[in-house]
């Protein structure tokens, strides 16, 4: 996620605004801190954002703090800040494995014992693992969008299919965290195309000002390609769409278990 993170923050730095009405505009400000390694100042942002985060994000938040003081070589405060974002619940078996901030105290005695006591239902880890890859998928898409858009010589505007956001009951912070990163990158995505689909029509009109208009069959083409584009990556979106197999647990058990 960090990887994705890092290329929606460099949109912005190309002058890509991103508008929300949640959680999710604070939480990529914050996340464009942690990509400029400004991590004391990434810091003060999420604990500012923990004043007004719902219970149920804390322990979320609390585990991104503990990776930066980690990050940064503090490991009593990370394994303190980490005790704290498991007795709120915090219960990311995967990103215990896969962040690559807590190398430092991975080590520490500690550390294993505070990692033995995370916990997850076998429904939200399910749930988990597809918001991850969902992440991914949106990443993957908006790099593809950002090529084809180059290469068009039509001024349509461009489809954008999107997953739909998981909302089954629960209180995993986890899950409740990754969702919320999942519509941020949704509302990057929307708002990134809309500004790409903007550049393009006004360099199809230079264009047609310097060297005349584009022969009616090639523009008939770029909108049909764009178009198929668009089909292709729906139907990816429909046959990956979320749903827990009947009789999944929903018992939290150790992230050791589920390995």
């Amino acid at each position: 996620m960090r990887s994705t993170v890092f290329f929606v923050c460099c949109l912005l730095f190309l002058g890509v605004s991103v508008r929300a009405a949640d959680y999710s505009q604070q939480l990529l400000a914050i996340m464009e801190l942690v990509e400029a390694k400004d991590y004391p100042e990434a810091i003060a942002g999420y604990e500012k954002f923990l004043q007004q985060a719902p219970k149920a994000l804390q322990g979320a938040v609390q585990f991104e703090i503990a990776t930066l003081h980690a990050a940064q070589g503090n490991k009593d405060r990370a394994l303190a800040m980490m005790e704290q974002a498991i007795q709120a619940g915090f219960d990311d078996c995967l990103a215990l494995e896969q962040y690559e901030e807590l190398k430092s105290i991975k080590n520490a005695p500690r550390f294993s014992e505070l990692q033995r006591q995370v916990r997850i239902s076998e429904a939200n880890l399910k749930e988990l693992h597809w918001l991850k890859a969902e992440i991914e998928h949106v990443n993957h898409d908006i790099k593809m969008i950002i090529s084809e858009n180059m290469n068009r010589v039509d001024t349509g505007i461009t489809a954008i299919p999107q997953s739909t956001v998981p909302t089954r009951e629960t209180a995993s912070p986890g899950v409740l965290f990754n969702r919320e990163i999942l519509k941020m990158m949704h509302q990057v995505q929307r708002q990134y195309v809309s500004e790409s689909d903007k550049m393009r029509m006004e360099h199809v009109g230079s264009m047609t000002v310097i060297s005349g208009t584009a022969s009616h069959q090639r523009v008939a083409e770029s909108s049909r390609l764009a178009d198929r584009a668009a089909e292709e990556r729906k139907r990816a979106i429909n046959a990956r769409k979320f749903s827990l197999p009947p009789g999944v647990g929903t018992t939290p058990r150790s992230c050791s278990e589920w390995k």
